[in-house]
């Protein structure tokens, strides 16, 4: 996870819209998903953006439209307000599932990371 990265996308490789439903569509694709799971210092403050929109792929195969975000790399944030001033600690789940117009890699469902935000007292202006 080299600079903070937890996903490269490579190129000629889109990834499937946040707001996608979670099983895909007809069961097919997933969506791109950071979600907090659990923390006791840090609380959901707005839904989650994306900073870039998602564009309509068809796939005639399936007969289905899919919200896509463009070849290339897509950020996720997930706006959040601390209920402590001391160091915090939160579960990320991470969800997405990456495709090209030939085929698509496994999906990657609700993998758990452990994050610490670091004395909150201390970094304040």
């Amino acid at each position: 996870m080299a600079g903070g990265d937890l996903y490269t996308v490579p190129g000629g490789v889109h990834l499937y819209g946040k707001d996608l439903p979670k099983a895909g569509i007809h069961g097919v694709a997933r969506p791109t998903l950071l979600e907090l799971v659990s923390s006791a210092a840090i609380k959901p403050a707005g839904p989650l953006v994306a900073d870039r929109p998602t564009i309509d792929l068809h796939v005639a195969a399936l007969g289905s439209t899919f919200p896509v975000y463009p070849e290339g790399a897509v950020t996720l944030r997930l706006p959040v307000t601390f209920t402590a001033r001391d160091s915090a600690t939160a579960e990320l789940s991470v969800t997405y599932m990456s495709c090209s117009d030939r085929t698509c890699l496994a999906p990657v469902i609700d993998r758990r990371i452990a994050v610490r935000i670091p004395d909150l007292a201390t970094s304040a202006p």
